[in-house]
């Protein structure tokens, strides 16, 4: 993989980051993503994966606080595998405290 162009992410809630990995690789890998140690699936709208020949994309659109954290890309193919990781932190406006009660 060449990792030269993948840096951390800075975002603004509500707005799409996307991370794009370079890789060379024979024969064509697997591509596994996990943000925060969990696996990413299929079932979030707002999140899509590309697989190329020779990259491997995510978008992740309408970022929200919990989107931040760290990225983790993992390739896999018969010779072995590789990873890239990233960490993604998306600015949000704070929000006042709620549910307080007086003692």
């Amino acid at each position: 993989m060449d990792l030269s162009g993948v840096r951390d992410i800075t975002v603004k809630a509500g707005e799409d980051f996307s991370i794009h990995v370079p890789f060379m690789a024979f024969p064509q890998p697997a591509a596994f993503w996990f943000a925060n140690d969990s696996i990413i699936d299929d079932s979030d709208t707002r999140v899509h994966k590309q697989l190329t020949m020779n990259s491997a994309s995510l978008v992740v659109k309408n970022s929200q606080r919990s989107d931040g954290g760290q990225y983790r890309l993992q390739l896999k193919n018969p010779a072995g595998f590789d990873t890239a990781t990233l960490h993604v932190r998306v600015l949000d406006r704070p929000h006042p405290p709620e549910n307080l009660h007086a003692s």
